[in-house]
């Protein structure tokens, strides 16, 4: 009995399925990362011209780059990367947040040596388009 009620819930289900895979690539959302009540979270300037930086440097990536192209992305975006850290002098909540963006975002810069590497531009490229969605400057 139990066999014939879980057939008879597969038209149902099937097209929520379909559904939620189709419209699930159209958004992107980073685990752990949200609003502040509505508002977005302010941060440093050193991290607005660390983001500024990388997404310049994924800009000038030649067509057709080959692994030492990758590379030299990845040591371009590394050292953005690491003068965000360096400079970060945010605290509470904010602070949290902005490291719940970037830490994903390390993880993807780590796999630019792998042959994953053309579509970690594109995903790397996407997470930084997230930062504006999130952050602000703050007002000093």
């Amino acid at each position: 009995m139990a066999t014939l009620r879980c057939r008879s819930l597969l038209p149902v289900l099937i097209p929520i399925i379909v559904l939620a895979e189709c419209t699930s690539g159209t958004s992107v959302s980073i685990d752990g990362l949200y609003l502040n009540g509505g508002y977005k979270w302010p941060v440093n300037e050193a991290t607005i011209v660390g983001l500024d930086e990388m997404k310049n440097a994924i800009a000038s990536l030649e067509p057709n780059p080959g692994p030492e192209d990758y590379l030299s992305l990845q040591s371009e975006l590394q050292t953005s990367f690491q003068t965000i850290f360096d400079k970060c002098d945010m605290e509470g909540e904010a602070h949290e947040q902005l490291h719940a963006y970037l830490f994903p975002l390390m993880g993807k810069m780590r796999r630019l040596e792998t042959e994953e590497a053309p579509q970690m531009v594109e995903e790397i490229s996407s997470h930084i388009d997230l930062f504006d969605d999130y952050f602000e400057p703050r007002s000093n």
